[in-house]
């Protein structure tokens, strides 16, 4: 889950308009624009990883089950690069 305060998110203009791994391209779109903003913390700003909650998450299989562990895991691996 990402999660970002609203200012932040419009002054990056939003989720990027693609269907697939759009988490990535605002995540992307995050650190080239973070010198950007001072108010933020300019280039002092660091990545963290924060844990919210100790709730459940749920993912569809249904892809690792239509294509199998080892196509999907290297589409991944191509897309992400």
């Amino acid at each position: 889950v990402l999660s970002l305060p609203a200012s932040v998110f419009n002054y990056i203009g939003g989720f990027p308009d693609q269907c697939l791994m759009e988490d990535y391209e605002l995540v992307s779109f995050l650190r080239k624009r973070v010198a950007l903003l001072p108010k933020f913390g300019g280039n002092d700003c660091r990545e963290k990883l924060v844990i919210i909650g100790d709730g459940n998450v749920l993912c569809s299989p249904r892809r690792w089950q239509k294509f199998g562990v080892i196509y999907v895991t290297f589409m991944n691996s191509k897309l992400v690069k």
